[in-house]
């Protein structure tokens, strides 16, 4: 207890996929509710469509979150990026949760950050970049020219985040002043603490893999820390 006491004050709590309890995750209801419980910031995850529009959605295929299978089962196999934004967004992302959500749709990514218009932080995770080339380029436009994102990006109130060092070092160079994390399963070594102070300002364990010493050692080495996922 006296360990959580310590660290309250500088703890912020991250939606996961938005409020995920409340709404379906990772939709405009989802990003609302978060901001209405009060959440320091809302976490996302990227995928991108076969068109190019960056869109938030959790898994590659739409069939856990979508009816996809119903209404159009040719697309059951389908991956994101095999459908184009409109295909995409012709699908009900919200009754599977309730029905009072049938009008939720997947959304892109300024959408998203407009639903939560600077009233909390975005941690927006690139799921499998490396799936999608050009990506990098893609996503520093939209935070450059979208004045929401642009916005919480000069208030360094946006953190991109992802799995692959190599991708978020070569993003670095892109887009120097944008926020990155390195999402971990265990806890982070000497060697990974002293590769991230180079490349990223966060580094982000399993919460499984972190515990009081490991958030000292990461901020004693200027770096930021969101475990991941403590619902």
């Amino acid at each position: 207890m006296a360990d959580r006491i310590t660290l309250r004050p500088t703890t912020a709590v991250i939606a996961h996929r938005g409020d995920s309890s409340a709404a379906p995750e990772n939709t405009l209801a989802a990003a609302r509710a978060a901001v209405a419980a009060g959440a320091d910031a809302v976490e996302g995850d990227l995928h991108r469509t076969k068109d190019g529009a960056l869109v938030v959605v959790h898994d590659r295929h739409l069939r856990r979150t979508t009816d996809v299978t119903t209404v159009r089962p040719e697309w059951g196999r389908a991956r994101v990026a095999d459908l184009t934004l409109a295909e995409v967004q012709q699908l009900d992302a919200g009754s599977w949760f309730g029905g009072a959500f049938k009008a939720q749709r997947v959304p892109t990514l300024r959408e998203w950050a407009t639903a939560i218009a600077g009233r909390a932080a975005l941690l927006i995770e690139v799921k499998h970049p490396r799936r999608y080339p050009g990506i990098d380029l893609e996503l520093g436009f939209e935070l450059s020219q979208v004045p929401v994102l642009a916005s919480a990006v000069a208030r360094r109130a946006l953190v991109i985040q992802c799995f692959d060092l190599a991708w978020l070092s070569g993003f670095r160079e892109l887009v120097p002043h944008v926020r990155t994390g390195l999402l971990v399963r265990t806890t982070p070594t000497p060697a990974q603490i002293a590769m991230a102070t180079r490349i990223v300002h966060q580094l982000n364990p399993s919460v499984d893999a972190a515990d009081l010493a490991t958030v000292r050692r990461l901020h004693d080495a200027g770096l930021g820390i969101s475990v991941w996922t403590a619902n």
